[in-house]
């Protein structure tokens, strides 16, 4: 079941095998599915990860939310499809400062800020929390807020303990680099790996 009965805007990340084996649930396709509830819930915007299959499917379960999806890659079939067609959603552009936070509608797209500009992101090289920050905006604009506002917010969050506590977290003052990062299954472990070797 799901805890509550409505809400304005619902965002699926991604379906991995980080939950499998629990309440029953034992294929990506049944998590996929019980992710799916806050999909039919939502009332204003559903967004959603172009980039992972199972998110995509997904969008045929809405009740009358806008979809929004979110891709690292334009290029992106879904995305690139959805976008094509006049859709919403939110991806990284190439633009004079760099890779850009933008959100699009059709061939329209407000230009955000640099990723490297979001501290979270690290410079661009935590791409998971890149997708993180494409989510959060996208769910942002599917409630009306100005993309000059979502661009603000999202120059001023970073992943320390008081923002973002357990995620990339730096720990200051030593000889030696070090980061605290509560990554609780194997998806999140790979997505550290990368960050770290980058």
């Amino acid at each position: 079941g799901c805890g509550i009965e409505t809400c304005d805007v619902a965002a699926v990340l991604n379906v991995d095998d980080d939950h499998l084996g629990e309440a029953g649930i034992v294929t990506r396709e049944q998590l996929a599915a019980a992710k799916g509830l806050l999909v039919e819930i939502a009332r204003t915007a559903v967004v959603l990860n172009a980039e992972d299959p199972l998110c995509v499917a997904l969008a045929t379960r809405r009740r009358g939310a806008r979809l929004l999806l979110f891709a690292l890659d334009p290029g992106a079939p879904a995305y690139a499809a959805h976008v094509a067609q006049g859709g919403e959603g939110a991806t990284v552009v190439a633009a004079p400062a760099g890779p850009t936070l933008a959100l699009c509608r059709g061939a329209a797209r407000d230009l955000l800020l640099p990723v490297a500009a979001v501290p979270a992101t690290r410079e661009g090289r935590a791409r998971h929390n890149v997708q993180n920050v494409l989510a959060a905006a996208a769910l942002a604009h599917g409630l009306g807020i100005p993309a000059a506002r979502i661009a603000h917010v999202l120059a001023g969050f970073r992943s320390d303990a008081r923002d973002n506590p357990g995620r990339i977290n730096p720990c200051e003052g030593l000889p030696f680099q070090m980061l605290i990062d509560r990554c609780h299954n194997r998806h999140g472990m790979q997505r550290l790996g990368e960050f770290v070797r980058e």
